[in-house]
């Protein structure tokens, strides 16, 4: 009924090394602070994160704020030397996965110009 942000820390060769809910939010928002999934990710020697994150209102299509926060976690991620593997949204029937999606993790998308 609220949307809840989870990550999976995965060791080098994509191994578990743990599954942590990050945060919980609202019917249609949830903030998780990326220097606690950094903190995490640097405290359990990981290598790659997927974050998890659900919309409970069925549509799994990543908003614009979906987007630029998943990107910003891909840079800071990167600068000390962990993977953003993947973000996916998840809703009771379906799932949207960024990398299958071919969005990138460390880069906006080129805005269309006019």
């Amino acid at each position: 009924k609220h949307e809840c942000c989870m990550a999976i820390f995965l060791d080098a060769h994509h191994q578990l090394i743990e599954f942590c809910k990050i945060a919980e939010g609202t019917v249609n928002y949830v903030y998780s602070y990326n220097r606690n999934i950094m903190e995490l990710a640097l405290t359990l020697h990981a290598s790659g994160v997927i974050i998890v994150h659900n919309h409970p209102s069925g549509v799994c299509e990543p908003s614009d704020k979906d987007i630029e926060s998943t990107v910003l976690l891909g840079v800071e991620l990167e600068r000390i030397g962990v993977n953003l593997l993947d973000h996916f949204i998840v809703s009771r029937d379906t799932h949207f996965s960024f990398a299958a999606a071919g969005l990138s993790l460390t880069s906006l998308p080129e805005v269309e110009k006019k």
